[in-house]
Formats: C-alpha cells, structure tokens, sequence
C-alpha cells in the first residue's frame, strides 16, 4: 500500500471519532435532562393535592404502625428541593391524650451546601401554634413519650461503628412562635398561684435559634431570644446567649436572663467536662422580689432591690468563691468571700469565710425577717440600735472551727472569739465563745428610765446539744464597770447556767451601801417559779 493511501485511509477513521463523542455528550444531556425532568414531575405529581394527601397518608400509615397510636397530619406542601410544610400534626400517647398538635411546621433546605459541602444545611425550621403536654404517673414512671424512644430504638445488639460521620448538619434558624408545654407529674398535689416544679406549664412561648454545629466536639448554638410566661406568674422577658464548645471544654457568651423588673447578667462562664474545672462571673445584675414570689410569696415584703456582682471559680467540688458583692438598696450591703474544699462531703471539708463589709438597717432587717415570719413585728430595740456593722472570718472545718467576728452599732461594739464543732444538720453542737464589749450604752439601748449607763464586761459562754442531749449552756464573766444612776459599779463577777429543767444566774458585788449577792433560780414547767432569791 503506498503512502497515499495510508493517508487517505486515516482522513476517513476521523470522521466517526467525531460522532461517537457526540453521541456520548448526547446520551449524557439526556440523562442530566432526564433526572430534572424526573424531579420536575414528581414535584408537579406532589403538588396534587390528591397526591399530597396519598403521600401524607402512607406516612401517617407508617407512624402509627410504629409507634401504635393515633396519627394524623391534615395536609402536606412540597415546593421544588427546598421546602416542606406539614399543616394539622397530631400524636396521641399511650392514655389517648394530645402529646403532640402543631398547626404549621415548615422546613427548608439548601440542597446544593449538601452537594457541594457534604453538609445538610436546614436553612431555616418553622413551628407556629404547638402544644406539647408531657407527663408521668409519679416521680419514678416513665415519661409519656418513651414509647417513641422505644418504637425507633434498634433491639440489634450488633456492635455499632461509632466513628463520626463526615456529614455535618447545621440548622440556621428555628423559630418557635405561639407554643405551649406542659410537664405533670399526675400524682403530685396542684398549687395555685405558685411555682410548682410537679406541674409546669409554660405559655406564649416564642423562640429563636441557631444550631450552627450540633457536633458534642465543637458546638456552637445561639439562642437569639425566648420569651415565656408560666400560670404561676413568672415571666421571662428576654432570655439570650451563645453556648459553645471545644471538645470537653464548654463556655458561653452573652448569657442574660430579663423578668419584667430584674435581669441577670453572666458575662462569663465556663465549664470543663473532665477537670470538673468552672468560673462564672456575674455583673450588672438587679433582682426584683415581686418578680419570684411564685417561688416563695413572702419576697413581696422586699421592696427594694437586690444588686448582685460575683465571681465563683473552682474544680468542682471544690467552690471558690472569690468575692461577692450584695446591696438591697441602700438598706443592705455584704462584701465578702469564702470557699470550701468539697460541697459532696461539706462536713469534713475546710470552709473559709470572710465579710469583709456588712452592713444592715432595722428597716432590712425587718424585711428579710418577714421572709421566714410574715408577722414579725420589728421590735424598738431595732429601731435604736440603728445601723449594725459586722466584719469576721469563719475557718476550720464544721467539727472544728474558728470564729472571729466584731459587730457594732450606734450604742457600741462587740467582739466574739468562738470555737467548736457542729454537724451537718446544725442541731447537733459543741461551742466555746467569748464575748467582749466596752463601753457599751446599755442605757441608750433599753431606755433612759432603767436608770442604766454604758458597760464593759467580758463573758465566758459554753453551749451544747445532741441528739439525746437537749440545750444546755453555761456562762462565767466579769462586769468591770456599769452605770446606774449617777454612780458606776465596777469587777462584778456573775456565773449563769441553763439546762431542759431550770436556768439560774448567781452574782456578788461590794457598793458603798455594803454587800450584795444575788442567787436566783427558776423552772420552767407550766408557769415560771424563781426558786431562791437573796439580796
């Protein structure tokens, strides 16, 4: 064959090369075409409303085939990739009561970051008009809910590959408008008008959130905002933050809590869920006690309010609490800190406590008593003590301990130097104290009539009781001078005792008129009876 040839031979070979390549581009554009095409008619078949109500149904069919009660879902929208929107959602427990109702519930989708990213982005999840009502027989019965668990959990007890998978799920925004939740333990007592942990339900409930990364190793969740009001009468106003994490280290940003007259404000926390390692720090804060009287009625006699700032570190169970500062108006204020090594066994644990500053007024003192008794009534010896200062450290453990302490008010001061042991009820004690004073107004404090001056004296008390061992206490002291009248009495020395069955004091003192002595007794059964008394 010549050359020619040949070249004439590959000249016509080209030609079908051509086609062929054309064909497979073809054949490829028909495929492409052939799945859009595809995808269009099952959206243009799923956009039947009869269609959407035989795929609505199979699902219903298939939920209450697993979960073996009443389902139903009243109409499901389809838009084309990104859209679903389910109308009606219905779901009984076990007893035949709602569990479930939602009047809309719409999800949307972001197909091409599942393409592209591997990441099934949920752009955005729709719940208006909801009720979810939760229960349980009694404190130890399962939730009305388990069954679900139950249904959708495997009995294969195949081992599982634990390793993560690669598809990472983000959610942009959930947003939760008109919902209500109840939660009832049905065998618990109901309390009207108050906040009752047995028997919560939650109203207005409305919601915004961003899961940007569900992953336990690297979460970043942000909630918005949640406002809610209970039928006790709380109401949060505004609650918001950023919770995050790198692996076992969790921390939050911008964490505030807002009542209708108080906020609380976190501009720090942290938490490490191996160490055990904590901080949170607390600034700007302002508690109103018409704002948690569903908690406890009496903190309506709180009319003033409560100005908090603290920050509490440790490694838990160890607690730091490295200052706390409180003011109730300008009625209170504590500055302090403290510490204990371990909450879990407090008992034998080193505890440590200083106020650094204290401050009370009788009017505060009035206010915070009534806490406990609605009918105390401040009596006037309140009144004229005025303001009460304090400062003193507590340290030891409970079962030995150290108490230095001095408090004073407008009449004086008093210094008190104690030692010993309590147990964990605090019934059950051991306590050595001295009491100092000097020049205290007696007089100015019980009234000008009782003819009494300023004092000074020292006193020796040691008190008791256990569990088969009722109070008894017995004091031993000096009065190194006291005024009556226009003289004063000076190194009066008095000893003084009481027990379940008789209490008595016994004191002698040389004055210019002679020698007196004084030895009374006095029982206490059904009317007071003084035993002895010489003079």
């Amino acid at each position: 064959m010549t050359e020619e040839q040949e070249g004439l031979n590959s000249i016509t070979e080209k030609p079908p090369k051509k086609s062929f390549i054309k064909r497979l581009f073809r054949i490829l554009l028909y495929i492409v075409l052939g799945i859009i095409g595809l995808n269009v008619l099952l959206f243009a078949l799923l956009s039947i409303p009869a269609v959407q109500k035989k795929a609505a149904d199979f699902a219903v069919n298939q939920l209450k085939s697993t979960l073996k009660t009443e389902v139903s879902i009243d109409e499901v929208r389809l838009s084309l990739f990104n859209k679903a929107t389910l109308k009606g959602i219905y779901i009984e427990d076990q007893s035949k009561d709602t569990l479930l109702y939602a009047r809309d519930l719409e999800v949307r989708l972001s197909p091409w970051e599942f393409i592209k990213n591997n990441k099934l982005a949920i752009t955005g999840i729709d719940l208006d008009d909801f009720v979810i009502n939760v229960n349980q027989k009694d404190s130890v019965s399962d939730l009305n809910f388990q069954f679900i668990i139950d249904a959708f959990s495997s009995s294969d007890t195949t081992q599982t590959d634990t390793t993560k998978s690669s598809l990472k799920i983000v959610i942009e925004n959930i947003n939760i408008r008109n919902g209500r939740l109840n939660y009832n333990i049905l065998s618990d007592s109901l309390s009207p008008g108050l906040f009752n942990s047995s028997h919560i339900s939650l109203y207005d409930v409305n919601a915004s959130i961003d899961l940007n990364s569900i992953d336990t190793d690297n979460l970043d969740i942000a909630l918005e905002n949640l406002t809610a009001k209970e039928r006790s009468g709380v109401e949060i106003t505004t609650l918001k933050g950023h919770l995050f994490s790198d692996k076992s280290q969790l921390w939050a940003e911008g964490l505030s809590l807002e009542l209708p007259n108080s906020h609380l404000n976190i501009n720090k926390a942290k938490y490490n869920l191996t160490s055990g390692q904590f901080e949170i720090e607390t600034t700007d804060s302002e508690i109103e006690g018409k704002d948690l009287v569903a908690f406890l009625p009496n903190l309506k006699f709180l009319k003033n309010k409560i100005i908090l700032k603290t920050s509490i570190a440790g490694t838990l169970p160890a607690i730091d609490i490295k200052n706390i500062d409180l003011s109730y108006g300008e009625d209170a204020v504590i500055q302090g800190k403290a510490s204990i090594g371990s909450y879990e066994r407090y008992g034998n644990s080193d505890v440590n406590l200083s106020i650094d500053k204290f401050r009370v007024s009788p009017t505060a003192v009035t206010a915070f008593a009534r806490l406990g008794d609605s009918t105390f009534v401040s009596p006037d010896i309140l009144t004229d003590m005025g303001d009460i200062y304090l400062k003193g450290k507590l340290s030891g453990q409970l079962s030995k301990f150290k108490l230095d302490a001095e408090a004073w008010c407008r009449q004086g001061a008093i210094k008190l130097l104690a030692a010993g042991s309590v147990d964990t009820t605090f019934t059950n004690f051991n306590v050595t104290s001295s009491l100092q004073t000097q020049n205290f107004n007696l007089g100015r404090l019980l009234g000008e009539d009782t003819g009494l001056k300023q004092v000074t004296a020292q006193i020796d008390l040691k008190a008791r009781q256990g569990s088969n061992t009722p109070l008894e206490a017995v004091a031993q002291g000096k009065i190194d001078a006291i005024g009556y009248e226009k003289d004063v009495y000076t190194d009066i020395p008095f000893s003084a005792f009481y027990n379940a069955s008789e209490m008595g004091i016994e004191a002698a003192t040389d004055l210019n008129i002679g020698k007196i002595m004084v030895n009374a007794r006095m029982t206490q059964e059904q009317i007071p009876d003084v035993l002895e008394f010489n003079l």
